[in-house]
């Protein structure tokens, strides 16, 4: 169920151009979610 959500989300979101730079601008809120969460829990250790 899961599998096929995302891919429908992936294929309407991804497939379409209008929606691309609203993905690219997600994915970079992640990689940077990302890092600082890393940071953290390096800071942790």
């Amino acid at each position: 169920m899961c599998s096929k959500i995302s891919l429908f989300l992936y294929l309407k979101f991804c497939a379409s151009p209008q929606f691309f730079t609203i993905k690219s601008i997600f994915l970079q809120q992640n990689m940077i979610l990302f890092h600082n969460l890393k940071t953290y829990v390096a800071e942790l250790l």
